[in-house]
């Protein structure tokens, strides 16, 4: 049902306006001094709220579908930022490791040359084990 335009209201006993009998109220608070509403209006007005609803809704999963997909994303570098944490750490143990190794290699072979020349030098066991000590 459409509401015609220009209806003409007919005024009650108590001198408010009043809808023509044909229309329809929807509701007690509906129909008062300031007008009436029409179910073609209301209808209308139904279909637009449920479109933009829709719209909004749409939009809204769009945002929490991008939303997880970052979530997921951040998961994943956060996943490799700590295995490559753990990679640096145990790179700073190597170094460390190979640095100690370097250190005592070359402790050894500052030794080795001591006995290499101590050996040169010595003409008896004595002399070396002497040459060694001192």
């Amino acid at each position: 049902m459409t509401c015609a335009v220009g209806v003409a209201l007919m005024m009650s006993t108590a001198g408010m306006p009043n809808v023509a009998n044909a229309e329809i109220c929807f509701a007690d608070t509906a129909c008062d001094s300031r007008g009436f509403v029409c179910k073609s209006t209301l209808d209308q007005a139904l279909v637009e709220k449920k479109d933009s609803y829709s719209a909004l809704l749409a939009e809204c999963n769009g945002i929490i579908d991008n939303y997880n997909s970052l979530a997921e994303a951040y998961e994943d570098v956060a996943a490799t930022a700590q295995g490559v944490q753990a990679v640096s750490e145990a790179l700073s143990r190597e170094k460390q490791l190979h640095a100690a190794t370097a250190n005592r290699a070359e402790q050894l072979q500052q030794e080795l040359q001591q006995w290499q020349l101590c050996f040169d030098l010595s003409e008896t066991k004595a002399q070396m084990t002497a040459c060694l000590d001192g």
